[in-house]
Formats: structure tokens, C-alpha cells, sequence
């Protein structure tokens, strides 16, 4: 009797695609009570086929697609006081927070946009700015601080 062939077929792992679904978001601009500070909620509305927290910040720091004037001024992640300084490094940290965050998890981050004024330095600003997350946030949560000043991106 004739044995039948083992036809194994070896199916390719593909790759990674990016994901399709989107973050979810809430926005509230700048209005007359607060006229220099907008902010953003973002959420996920899936358990599934996420998109990575990862990519979100990497598209923030370079925003356009000259590899020198599209990039930031300046970026920083301002943690609390009993986190590795592993973290300081945004990549990694970001990395981290998608490899760890818990399929029920639904939030992912919220940003807030503050306005600075355009009679001073913007490296004063954003030490005012810098001054205000850490003394209200960065004791409790990891701050990244993403700096974006049309015309001086890239020095």
C-alpha cells in the first residue's frame, strides 16, 4: 500500500501591518477662560488591534518629513521620582507603556497644548511650561514634553 506524502506547507509569518483603528479623542480648545492652553483626551476603543502609543509620540517629535527642520525643538520626558532612568529615553519608555498596558485598559494619554507668548524667548515659555508639569503632574505620571516652534525646529 502506498503511504501518502506529508505535504507540510510552511505559511510565512507576515509582517506587522500597521493598524487601521484610531484612537479615539476628545478635544477641548483654547477658549476665553483659558485662551493659551487646549488639551486632548485619547482613548482606545478596543481591545484589539491597537494603535501604538509608540508611533503616536514618534510622529509628534518629527512632524514633518525634512530630516532636519522636521523634527521638535526640543523633547523630554519628565518622570516621577521612584521611576527607572530607563525611561528617560522616549523610545523605549513608549515601548514599555504598548508591551504592558492591559487589554481592558481603555485610556492611552492625554496631551495639552499650551500656547506661548510670542514677546518672549521660547526656551522661556517652555521653562515655564516645564516648571507647571512638574510640579502638578510629574510626581504621579510620566510626562513627555514635546516642543514644536515654527522656524526654530531642528537647531
Amino acid at each position: 500500500m502506498a503511504k501518502a506524502k506529508n505535504n507540510k506547507i510552511e505559511i510565512p509569518e507576515a509582517a506587522e501591518a500597521p493598524s487601521k483603528v484610531k484612537m479615539k479623542v476628545f478635544t477641548h480648545d483654547p477658549c476665553d477662560e483659558h485662551p493659551d492652553l487646549g488639551w486632548s483626551r485619547y482613548w482606545y476603543q478596543t481591545e484589539f488591534d491597537r494603535p501604538t502609543v509608540t508611533d503616536w509620540i514618534a510622529k509628534k517629535c518629527s512632524p514633518g518629513d525634512d530630516p532636519k527642520f522636521g523634527r521638535a525643538a526640543r523633547t523630554q520626558a519628565l518622570l516621577p521620582p521612584s521611576a527607572p532612568a530607563d525611561y528617560t529615553n522616549l523610545e523605549f519608555l513608549t515601548k514599555r507603556f504598548d508591551e504592558t498596558l492591559l487589554p481592558f485598559e481603555k485610556h492611552a494619554l492625554v496631551q495639552a497644548k499650551f500656547l506661548l507668548d510670542d514677546d518672549e524667548a521660547w526656551h522661556i515659555g517652555y521653562e515655564r511650561v516645564r516648571s507647571f508639569a512638574r510640579s502638578h503632574f510629574s510626581h504621579r505620571y510620566v510626562v513627555i514634553m514635546i516642543a514644536h516652534i515654527p522656524g526654530t525646529a531642528g537647531l
